[in-house]
């Protein structure tokens, strides 16, 4: 995708597959990469010996950064790589909907975001997820108002079935 994954890093083929990519051309991109042997770190051997395999690709798109990121079947810890340097507190995962809600600390807050976006946009590209950004306090905000919605929703469907149970005719029959 976007050429990335067209340029040629020497015997990262044999270590590393690459899963996914996503580019802001000129400025950043993300790699996931997996590891063809569980043994080694794709990472690492993307990387290479003190940069230099990395180097050789950063040269080649001048200059471009490139953050390689750890792959995994999981999408709360492929979130969670992607989004390094922020540590995630936790991840709420909504497969059907393709929806990750990352929850972490305020000081995380902008290494998530990044840049004018830049971190979560290529994350989102990377996992093909939607990603929501917020901290625990919104989160806690979010999941007391959805309570509240619930609750409200069941007292007032509650209350329907009553009235509808009074108004219906009674008889009484008396012998």
């Amino acid at each position: 995708e976007d050429g990335i994954r067209d340029t040629s890093v020497t015997g990262v083929q044999t270590c590393a597959l690459p899963i996914s990519s996503s580019r802001d051309p000129g400025s950043r991109a993300k790699i996931c990469v997996k590891a063809v042997d569980t043994s080694l770190d794709p990472v690492g051997a993307c990387v290479g010996m003190r940069g230099s395999r990395v180097q050789a690709v950063v040269n080649e798109l001048q200059g471009e950064k490139i953050d390689i990121v750890n792959w995994s079947e999981d999408p709360a810890i492929l979130v969670s790589n992607a989004l390094s340097p922020a540590e995630v507190q936790r991840v709420n995962v909504d497969t059907e909907r393709k929806k990750l809600d990352v929850i972490l600390t305020e000081e995380n807050l902008s290494k998530a975001i990044g840049r004018r976006g830049q971190n979560v946009r290529l994350a989102t590209k990377l996992l093909n997820y939607e990603i929501n950004i917020m901290t625990d306090a919104e989160d806690s905000e979010r999941r007391q108002l959805e309570f509240k919605e619930k609750t409200d929703n069941f007292v007032k469907n509650r209350s329907e079935e009553h009235t509808s149970e009074l108004q219906s005719p009674m008889y009484l029959v008396c012998r």
